[in-house]
C-alpha cells in the first residue's frame, strides 16, 4: 500500500514525540490571526483507563497501516506521541497549519522520508523549509528547535507564507492567541483536557454564509468543546456564545426540549440504555448570552455500558464479549529569538 505525501509526513511526526509538556495545549504557539483550533493531547489521551481497558493500543499496532509506518521509520507512532494542534490561519476557510511536538529524534526519521518522498530545501524569508512534493501535492515544514531543551516543533502546512508564519509567533516576534485574536478570549482548556476545540466569529459567520443552517444555529458567534479525563470521570464541556442573552435562553429551552424528547423516546428501546445514562448525565443551562453543555460519566459506568451494550463486533474485537478487562536536519536561521526558539 502507498502512503500519501501527508500522511507520511504527519506519521512521521508522531512517531516521535517525546513525554513533553507540549502534551498540554499551547496558546503562545497559535498565531493570533487563528480562527479555528484543534488540539490533541494523544499522549494524555493513550493513558486514559478507558482506553487502555478497551485495549485500543494493542489493536492499533496491529493494524497494517501502523506497521507500514514502523517500517519505513523504525519509530511507534503509539509509544512516544506528545499532542498534535492544527489552526485555521487566515479567513480562507481552507487553510491549515499543524503544529507536531517532538524532540531531536525527529532528525532522523526527516532522513528517512527524504529518501522515500521528493523533496527540496528553499528559502523563504530567510527561513530554510523542506518543500515535499508527491501525487501533485505540496507540502513544507520545518523543524523548530529549542535551543534550551532537547524540545522540537515540527510545522507543516500546504502553504509556506503559513509555516513562516507559525515560526514568527513561536519566535515571539508576532502575537499569538494568548494576547490578542478571536480566539484569545475563549476559554483555556483544563489541567485534564484530551481534546480542545475552539471556532471563532469569523468561522461561524462562513459556516452561516456557506451551510443551509437554521435561523437558531445562525445565533451562535462562537464555540469552544472540551473532552477529558478528571479523576475517575470522563468529561466533555461545550460553551456556546450568542448574540445576546436572549439567543442563549431561546436556544437552551430548544436544546432541553430536544433532550428531553431523546430521553423518552430511548426508554423505549433497550439498546438506548447508554443513550439514556449519557441524557441523564447532562447539564444545559444558559448563563447571560452563553450556553454552557456538561457531560461527566464515571470511567467504570462507561466500561460498564460498553460491556452490555457494545455490539458483537465491538464487544468481540476488545474482548469484551464476556465482560472482561484487557487488560530532517534543517539550517535554522541565524539567531536565537527571545522565546529560546529557532
Amino acid at each position: 500500500m502507498k502512503l500519501s505525501l501527508s500522511a507520511l509526513l504527519v506519521a512521521g511526526a508522531l512517531a516521535l514525540a517525546p513525554s513533553l509538556e507540549a502534551q498540554s495545549f499551547q496558546r503562545q504557539w497559535v498565531p493570533a490571526s487563528a480562527n479555528w483550533v484543534v488540539h490533541v493531547n494523544l499522549e494524555g489521551l493513550m493513558k486514559t483507563t478507558l482506553v487502555k481497558e478497551l485495549g485500543l493500543l494493542d489493536e492499533l499496532k496491529s493494524e497494517s497501516d501502523y506497521q507500514e509506518v514502523v517500517q519505513k521509520l523504525g519509530m511507534s507512532p503509539v509509544t512516544d506521541i506528545t499532542s498534535i494542534t492544527i489552526f485555521g490561519p487566515r479567513a480562507d476557510p481552507e487553510s491549515a497549519c499543524a503544529l507536531i511536538a517532538t524532540n531531536s529524534a525527529i532528525e532522523t526519521a526527516m532522513e528517512r522520508l527524504t529518501q522515500e518522498v521528493p523533496n527540496e530545501s528553499v528559502n523563504v524569508d530567510g527561513f530554510a523549509l523542506k518543500r515535499w512534493q508527491a501525487e501533485g501535492e505540496t507540502i513544507f515544514s520545518y523543524v523548530a528547535q529549542n535551543r534550551s531543551t532537547d524540545q522540537r516543533l515540527m510545522i507543516i502546512s500546504n502553504d509556506d507564507a503559513d509555516v513562516t508564519a507559525a515560526l514568527r509567533v513561536l519566535r515571539g516576534e508576532v502575537p499569538s492567541m494568548q494576547s490578542s485574536g478571536q480566539l484569545s478570549v475563549a476559554s483555556p482548556p483544563g489541567a485534564g483536557a484530551l481534546i480542545y476545540i475552539a471556532a471563532g466569529e469569523a468561522t461561524t459567520n462562513f459556516a452561516k454564509r456557506e451551510a443551509d443552517i437554521s435561523s437558531m444555529a445562525k445565533m451562535v458567534k462562537s464555540a469552544v468543546i472540551e473532552a477529558g479525563e478528571d479523576g475517575d470521570e470522563m468529561y466533555v464541556k461545550v460553551t456556546v456564545d450568542t448574540n445576546s442573552a436572549d439567543d442563549a435562553s431561546q436556544v437552551a429551552q430548544v436544546a432541553q426540549g430536544l433532550v428531553a424528547m431523546g430521553g423518552i423516546l430511548a426508554q423505549n428501546q433497550p439498546d438506548a440504555k447508554p443513550l439514556v445514562d449519557m441524557l441523564q448525565a447532562m447539564s444545559l443551562r444558559a448563563d447571560g448570552s452563553s450556553l454552557r453543555l456538561q457531560l461527566r460519566q464515571s470511567t467504570p459506568r462507561l466500561m460498564q455500558l460498553i460491556h452490555e451494550h457494545g455490539d458483537a463486533r465491538f464487544g468481540k474485537k476488545h474482548g469484551h464479549d464476556q465482560g472482561a478487562k484487557q487488560s530532517l536536519k534543517q539550517p535554522p536561521k541565524s539567531g536565537d529569538s527571545k522565546t529560546g526558539w529557532r
